[in-house]
């Protein structure tokens, strides 16, 4: 039997990455750019440009994040929306991720962001974007890392700048990362 790829995968990005893999001298610029953050009863924050940010979801459920292996799109369709539903862990918990795809039959996943998928490009401060962006690809490289090779991070840049991008396009290839997503629709 051959390797299953999954190829369009994702995460969902944990504040552990302003608090901890954006550069201190670099938080207070990144929070302003653009933060998120969900509680445990579902209160989401999101802050882009220092203003309330554009929720991806209208209700309570978070579903990119909800997902879990056996779940059907129909399964999810009859959650109340009303009613938060934990976000699954293998959304940013390496351990997790594992297990969900071991649960599936995935050998290896290729990952991208979600959140910084949506957000990083409409943030103005082209340093705060940078800067997140380092926070971002520096988490999800140790995210892989922990996976023993069967997940392989997407790097995102902060093409708000050519010399910016070119610095974290260098930066993350000679980290490791063997591809990058460029949101078409913004660039």
């Amino acid at each position: 039997m051959g390797v299953v790829v999954d190829v369009d995968s994702h995460v969902y990005e944990p504040p552990e990455i302003w608090s901890s893999y954006v550069a201190e001298e670099s938080r207070g610029i990144a929070r302003t750019g653009f933060y998120h953050e969900v509680d445990e009863q579902g209160n989401r924050l999101t802050i882009v440009n220092g203003a309330p940010g554009r929720e991806l979801n209208r209700s309570r459920l978070v579903r990119q994040a909800i997902w879990k292996p056996g779940m059907t799109p129909d399964d999810i369709g009859a959650l109340d929306p009303d009613v938060h539903v934990p976000i699954n862990p293998g959304a940013y918990d390496p351990e997790a991720r594992l297990a969900d795809m071991d649960a599936m039959g995935i050998d290896v996943s290729v990952v991208f962001p979600t959140l910084f998928n949506e957000y990083l490009p409409l943030v103005e401060n082209p340093h705060a974007a940078a800067a997140l962006a380092q926070g971002y690809n520096d988490w999800i490289w140790d995210f892989a890392q922990q996976t023993g090779g069967r997940v392989h991070p997407v790097a995102i840049l902060p093409m708000h700048s050519v010399l910016l991008a070119q610095r974290e396009l260098e930066r993350v290839a000679d980290k490791g990362f063997t591809s990058v997503v460029i949101r078409p629709a913004f660039f």
